[in-house]
């Protein structure tokens, strides 16, 4: 989903569009490619579950 080819992904992951579309988002705004893409997006999220758990 986050590299465009969303007829190609399994159903039990097409329910789950946020985080695909923010990865993808991440990889336009900052030039990143897709690997790098969601290493960020995970730490993105990661930050902010430990600052909403803190």
């Amino acid at each position: 989903m986050a590299l465009g080819r969303i007829g190609e992904v399994p159903g039990s992951i097409s329910g789950r569009v946020l985080h695909p579309y923010f990865v993808r988002f991440v990889s336009w705004a900052a030039g990143l490619d897709i690997d790098q893409a969601f290493l960020v997006a995970a730490l993105i999220t990661l930050a902010l579950l430990i600052a909403t758990v803190a």
